[in-house]
Protein backbone atom coordinates (compact mmCIF):
# COMPACT_ATOMS: atom_id res chain seq x y z
CA UNK A 1 0.00 0.00 0.00
CA UNK A 2 1.46 3.40 -0.90
CA UNK A 3 0.41 5.56 1.72
CA UNK A 4 1.31 8.94 -0.17
CA UNK A 5 -1.51 8.42 -2.31
CA UNK A 6 -4.18 7.84 0.64
CA UNK A 7 -2.51 10.24 3.20
CA UNK A 8 -3.72 13.59 3.62
CA UNK A 9 -0.19 14.99 5.25
CA UNK A 10 -0.68 17.63 7.89
CA UNK A 11 2.95 18.96 9.50
CA UNK A 12 0.50 20.68 12.44
CA UNK A 13 1.05 20.53 15.90
CA UNK A 14 -1.79 21.76 17.61
CA UNK A 15 0.15 22.80 20.64
CA UNK A 16 1.89 24.83 18.29
CA UNK A 17 -1.32 26.75 17.89
CA UNK A 18 -1.70 27.47 21.65
CA UNK A 19 -3.06 26.01 24.94
CA UNK A 20 -6.14 27.90 24.11
CA UNK A 21 -7.04 27.74 20.24
CA UNK A 22 -8.98 26.21 17.44
CA UNK A 23 -7.77 25.00 14.36
CA UNK A 24 -9.62 24.89 11.28
CA UNK A 25 -8.30 22.35 8.22
CA UNK A 26 -10.03 23.45 4.89
CA UNK A 27 -9.98 20.37 2.97
CA UNK A 28 -10.83 20.89 -0.83
CA UNK A 29 -9.23 17.76 -2.53
CA UNK A 30 -11.70 14.84 -2.05
CA UNK A 31 -10.00 11.87 -1.29
CA UNK A 32 -10.96 8.12 -2.33
CA UNK A 33 -14.17 7.44 -3.48
CA UNK A 34 -15.34 10.96 -3.02
CA UNK A 35 -16.49 14.06 -4.27
CA UNK A 36 -16.96 17.47 -3.88
CA UNK A 37 -20.13 19.97 -4.14
CA UNK A 38 -20.97 23.20 -3.32
CA UNK A 39 -24.33 23.21 -0.72
CA UNK A 40 -26.04 25.98 0.55
CA UNK A 41 -27.45 23.94 4.04
CA UNK A 42 -23.57 22.63 4.46
CA UNK A 43 -23.20 22.87 8.00
CA UNK A 44 -19.66 24.23 7.91
CA UNK A 45 -18.76 26.74 4.86
CA UNK A 46 -19.83 26.50 1.47
CA UNK A 47 -19.97 22.54 0.58
CA UNK A 48 -19.29 19.11 1.89
CA UNK A 49 -18.15 15.59 0.41
CA UNK A 50 -19.94 13.08 -1.20
CA UNK A 51 -19.75 9.35 -1.43
CA UNK A 52 -19.03 8.46 -5.45
CA UNK A 53 -19.34 4.61 -4.42
CA UNK A 54 -22.72 3.75 -5.54
CA UNK A 55 -22.95 0.80 -7.91
CA UNK A 56 -19.53 -0.02 -7.31
CA UNK A 57 -18.62 -3.47 -6.20
CA UNK A 58 -15.70 -3.58 -3.59
CA UNK A 59 -15.44 0.21 -3.64
CA UNK A 60 -15.07 2.38 -0.91
CA UNK A 61 -14.70 6.28 0.65
CA UNK A 62 -11.78 7.15 2.56
CA UNK A 63 -9.49 10.64 3.55
CA UNK A 64 -6.75 10.18 5.99
CA UNK A 65 -5.80 13.13 7.72
CA UNK A 66 -2.59 13.07 9.92
CA UNK A 67 -0.82 15.32 11.23
CA UNK A 68 1.59 13.97 13.59
CA UNK A 69 5.05 12.43 12.35
CA UNK A 70 6.37 10.47 15.31
CA UNK A 71 5.15 9.77 18.78
CA UNK A 72 8.20 11.83 20.50
CA UNK A 73 6.74 15.06 18.35
CA UNK A 74 2.91 14.17 19.65
CA UNK A 75 1.36 15.86 22.48
CA UNK A 76 -2.04 14.77 22.23
CA UNK A 77 -3.65 11.52 23.67
CA UNK A 78 -6.96 9.68 23.69
CA UNK A 79 -7.48 10.54 27.26
CA UNK A 80 -7.38 14.68 26.22
CA UNK A 81 -10.27 13.96 23.61
CA UNK A 82 -12.91 15.63 25.29
CA UNK A 83 -15.19 15.02 22.17
CA UNK A 84 -15.41 14.29 18.64
CA UNK A 85 -18.69 15.07 16.82
CA UNK A 86 -19.52 14.95 12.78
CA UNK A 87 -22.77 15.87 10.40
CA UNK A 88 -23.91 13.29 7.78
CA UNK A 89 -26.92 13.66 5.28
CA UNK A 90 -28.01 10.58 3.32
CA UNK A 91 -31.80 9.50 2.06
CA UNK A 92 -31.77 5.71 3.68
CA UNK A 93 -30.47 2.96 5.38
CA UNK A 94 -28.49 2.38 8.52
CA UNK A 95 -25.03 2.33 7.12
CA UNK A 96 -23.18 5.75 6.92
CA UNK A 97 -19.65 7.70 7.13
CA UNK A 98 -17.44 6.44 10.20
CA UNK A 99 -14.54 7.92 11.94
CA UNK A 100 -11.35 6.86 13.04
CA UNK A 101 -8.70 7.83 14.91
CA UNK A 102 -4.86 6.25 14.67
CA UNK A 103 -2.84 5.96 17.73
CA UNK A 104 1.15 5.26 17.38
CA UNK A 105 2.46 1.23 17.89
CA UNK A 106 3.70 1.03 21.36
CA UNK A 107 4.31 -2.87 21.37
CA UNK A 108 1.11 -3.70 22.97
CA UNK A 109 -1.54 -5.24 20.49
CA UNK A 110 -0.59 -3.49 18.19
CA UNK A 111 -3.04 -3.51 14.81
CA UNK A 112 -0.31 -2.99 11.97
CA UNK A 113 2.92 -1.74 10.68
CA UNK A 114 2.31 1.64 10.98
CA UNK A 115 -0.10 2.42 13.94
CA UNK A 116 -1.00 1.08 17.04
CA UNK A 117 -4.97 1.69 17.73
CA UNK A 118 -7.31 2.15 15.58
CA UNK A 119 -10.54 3.27 17.50
CA UNK A 120 -14.03 3.55 15.41
CA UNK A 121 -16.54 5.90 16.01
CA UNK A 122 -19.35 4.50 14.12
CA UNK A 123 -23.04 5.89 13.80
CA UNK A 124 -24.27 2.20 13.25
CA UNK A 125 -23.97 1.09 16.25
CA UNK A 126 -25.18 4.55 17.72
CA UNK A 127 -27.08 4.55 21.13
CA UNK A 128 -30.38 6.62 21.13
CA UNK A 129 -30.52 7.09 17.55
CA UNK A 130 -32.65 9.68 15.84
CA UNK A 131 -31.29 10.39 12.43
CA UNK A 132 -34.10 11.20 9.78
CA UNK A 133 -33.46 10.81 6.12
CA UNK A 134 -32.46 13.88 4.02
CA UNK A 135 -31.61 15.87 7.17
CA UNK A 136 -27.73 16.79 8.55
CA UNK A 137 -27.63 14.73 11.57
CA UNK A 138 -25.01 15.42 14.56
CA UNK A 139 -23.25 12.21 15.49
CA UNK A 140 -21.26 13.48 18.75
CA UNK A 141 -19.80 11.06 21.51
CA UNK A 142 -21.39 13.79 24.02
CA UNK A 143 -24.28 12.11 25.71
CA UNK A 144 -27.71 12.26 24.12
CA UNK A 145 -29.55 11.32 21.02
CA UNK A 146 -26.91 9.80 17.90
CA UNK A 147 -23.82 8.95 20.54
CA UNK A 148 -21.50 7.33 19.05
CA UNK A 149 -20.52 3.75 19.97
CA UNK A 150 -16.56 2.96 19.58
CA UNK A 151 -14.67 -0.24 18.92
CA UNK A 152 -10.70 -1.33 18.08
CA UNK A 153 -9.50 -3.24 15.34
CA UNK A 154 -10.16 -6.22 15.87
CA UNK A 155 -13.71 -6.25 15.12
CA UNK A 156 -16.52 -4.71 12.93
CA UNK A 157 -18.45 -3.78 15.93
CA UNK A 158 -21.94 -4.35 17.56
CA UNK A 159 -24.59 -2.57 19.95
CA UNK A 160 -22.88 -3.59 22.69
CA UNK A 161 -19.77 -1.38 22.53
CA UNK A 162 -18.65 0.94 24.44
CA UNK A 163 -19.37 4.73 24.51
CA UNK A 164 -16.02 7.17 24.43
CA UNK A 165 -16.63 8.06 27.82
CA UNK A 166 -16.81 4.38 29.35
CA UNK A 167 -13.57 3.63 27.79
CA UNK A 168 -11.63 6.40 29.24
CA UNK A 169 -13.35 5.74 32.56
CA UNK A 170 -10.10 3.96 34.45
CA UNK A 171 -12.44 1.73 36.05
CA UNK A 172 -13.99 0.38 32.69
CA UNK A 173 -13.59 -2.89 32.46
CA UNK A 174 -12.00 -4.04 29.04
CA UNK A 175 -14.19 -7.23 27.20
CA UNK A 176 -11.84 -8.04 24.72
CA UNK A 177 -14.28 -8.26 22.28
CA UNK A 178 -14.48 -4.56 21.23
CA UNK A 179 -11.67 -3.74 23.08
CA UNK A 180 -8.58 -5.11 24.75
CA UNK A 181 -7.70 -5.65 28.03
CA UNK A 182 -3.84 -4.64 28.02
CA UNK A 183 -3.92 -1.53 26.13
CA UNK A 184 -4.65 1.61 28.30
CA UNK A 185 -6.37 3.54 25.56
CA UNK A 186 -6.04 6.80 28.18
CA UNK A 187 -2.24 7.26 27.36
CA UNK A 188 -2.46 6.31 23.68
CA UNK A 189 -0.75 8.90 21.33
CA UNK A 190 -2.99 10.19 18.68
CA UNK A 191 -1.87 9.95 15.32
CA UNK A 192 -4.57 10.98 12.88
CA UNK A 193 -8.13 10.06 11.82
CA UNK A 194 -9.71 8.84 8.79
CA UNK A 195 -13.03 9.50 7.21
CA UNK A 196 -14.23 5.73 5.95
CA UNK A 197 -17.51 4.05 4.46
CA UNK A 198 -17.66 0.66 4.52
CA UNK A 199 -16.09 -1.95 1.28
CA UNK A 200 -18.63 -4.54 1.89
CA UNK A 201 -21.62 -1.70 1.57
CA UNK A 202 -20.38 1.92 -0.24
CA UNK A 203 -21.82 0.66 -3.37
CA UNK A 204 -25.31 0.82 -2.16
CA UNK A 205 -24.54 3.92 -0.35
CA UNK A 206 -25.38 7.35 -0.92
CA UNK A 207 -24.59 10.38 1.48
CA UNK A 208 -22.03 13.13 2.25
CA UNK A 209 -20.21 14.18 5.56
CA UNK A 210 -18.69 17.70 6.99
CA UNK A 211 -17.53 19.27 9.86
CA UNK A 212 -15.92 17.37 11.73
CA UNK A 213 -14.53 18.22 15.41
CA UNK A 214 -12.44 17.27 18.02
CA UNK A 215 -12.12 19.07 21.00
CA UNK A 216 -9.44 18.55 23.39
CA UNK A 217 -8.25 19.40 26.88
CA UNK A 218 -6.99 22.83 27.28
CA UNK A 219 -9.69 24.74 25.12
CA UNK A 220 -8.36 23.40 22.10
CA UNK A 221 -10.58 21.74 19.18
CA UNK A 222 -9.76 20.96 15.90
CA UNK A 223 -12.65 21.44 12.94
CA UNK A 224 -12.24 19.75 9.49
CA UNK A 225 -14.09 21.77 6.90
CA UNK A 226 -14.53 19.49 3.71
CA UNK A 227 -15.36 22.02 0.89
CA UNK A 228 -15.96 21.70 -2.84
CA UNK A 229 -12.83 22.04 -4.99
CA UNK A 230 -10.76 25.65 -5.21
CA UNK A 231 -8.99 26.50 -8.32
CA UNK A 232 -5.47 25.42 -8.56
CA UNK A 233 -2.79 26.67 -6.03
CA UNK A 234 0.76 26.73 -6.14
CA UNK A 235 1.76 24.17 -3.31
CA UNK A 236 0.08 21.00 -2.52
CA UNK A 237 1.00 22.03 0.89
CA UNK A 238 -0.60 24.49 3.39
CA UNK A 239 -2.24 27.31 1.01
CA UNK A 240 -2.87 30.07 3.78
CA UNK A 241 -3.00 30.57 7.53
CA UNK A 242 -4.75 33.51 8.55
CA UNK A 243 -3.90 33.66 12.53
CA UNK A 244 -6.32 36.16 14.60
CA UNK A 245 -7.33 36.29 17.67
CA UNK A 246 -5.86 33.14 18.34
CA UNK A 247 -7.65 31.00 15.66
CA UNK A 248 -5.45 29.83 12.82
CA UNK A 249 -7.22 28.57 9.40
CA UNK A 250 -5.15 25.88 7.14
CA UNK A 251 -6.07 24.57 3.61
CA UNK A 252 -4.56 21.87 2.15
CA UNK A 253 -4.59 19.69 -0.67
CA UNK A 254 -4.48 15.72 -0.24
CA UNK A 255 -0.49 14.85 -0.42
Amino acid sequence: MKLRHIFASLALSLTAIGSASAATIILDEPGRGFTSSAMADAPLGNGAWSANTFGEPESYSQQYILWESSAADADYRLGDLMSLSFETLKPSGDNDFFIQIYTFKDGTNDGASWYGQRITFDPLYAKNKNAPADTWNTWSTAEGENQLAIYDHQNFGGYEAPTFAELMDENYSDDEYYTFPGVNYASEIIKGIVVKTGSGWANTFEGSIDNINLEFTGNRSLQIDLEPASVPAPSTFVLFVLALGGLAARRINRA
